[in-house]
């Protein structure tokens, strides 16, 4: 099974509110960069960039969360992050 036919496996069985953010979230990902690689790691949806991990969505009980590695250099002026060394993420 390839990485992409994986992460629409997670999404199908995340079948409500958090399997559809997770699809929207993947669709603007490609819409901003077109040629990034999706991969499976750690049983979640990572997106990499020539090779360097982007970002990760990942469905909880009662919320999806969204890693960015290498996040402490992105601009968070709205505090939207939760900051957890070098990575941050989002809660929704």
């Amino acid at each position: 099974m390839t990485a992409t036919e994986k992460i629409d496996a997670y999404i199908h069985q995340t079948n409500d509110w958090r399997g559809d953010l997770i699809r929207e979230f993947r669709k603007l990902v490609h819409q901003t960069l077109p040629d990034i690689t999706e991969e499976y790691k750690w049983n979640s949806p990572v997106f990499t960039y020539h090779g360097k991990m982007i970002c990760s969505p990942g469905a909880f009980k009662n919320h999806v969360g969204i890693n960015f590695f290498d996040g402490a250099l992105l601009d968070d002026s709205e505090g939207l992050f939760n900051v957890l060394g070098l990575c941050e993420g989002a809660d929704f």
